[in-house]
């Protein structure tokens, strides 16, 4: 059997010098990597030229007005507490969360929120007429009733709040 060399503390001291010089040598490559990249051949005036935007369409008042909207939105969305999720996830939500809070609740993204929302939105605006029964919306939870009425409401579909009774999509007598 071979015997173990021990490390001495000679030993242990060379092998950190020799991962310092890789490390500085690393360093040095990539200083040198990075101002090279940087280097270029237009002088200040030509760079502030490519910056002019004079000649651009958008209006600096449309873009306030759209950031406007934005920020109403997201303090919409805020303040009725839509971005809350709970303390479990599962796979195919995963890509809707925005980050997870030190009480291990997941806050949910706005901006894909509002994304589907709208999505939804043009959806049922094709299926949607005045005091149409091509949309039905159901809940019978204690705290989804009040916002199915509400939608049908608005949008003027059917609302079913109590016990679905089966059948009642297909059997006209019901």
């Amino acid at each position: 059997m071979a015997k173990k060399k021990k490390k001495t503390d000679s030993d242990e001291d060379s092998e950190i010098e020799k991962e310092d010089n890789n490390t500085s040598d690393l360093e040095k490559e990539f200083e040198k990597e990075f101002e090279e990249d940087f280097e270029d051949e237009l002088d200040l005036e030509e760079e502030l030229d490519l910056l002019d935007t004079d000649d651009m369409d958008a209006d600096v008042g449309e873009i306030e007005k759209i950031v406007d909207k934005d920020e109403e939105k997201k303090q919409l969305y805020l303040s009725t507490g839509i971005h809350i999720g709970t303390k479990l996830l599962s796979g195919d939500a995963r890509r809707f969360i925005y980050r997870q809070t030190n009480y291990g609740l997941y806050v949910i993204d706005l901006t894909q929120t509002d994304e589907r929302l709208l999505t939804a939105a043009k959806f049922l605006s094709k299926y949607v007429e005045e005091g149409s029964d091509k949309v039905i919306v159901s809940s019978v939870r204690r705290y989804g009733k009040e916002p199915v009425k509400q939608f049908c409401k608005v949008l003027g579909c059917r609302a079913i709040t109590e016990r679905f009774i089966p059948g009642s999509l297909t059997n006209p007598m019901i």
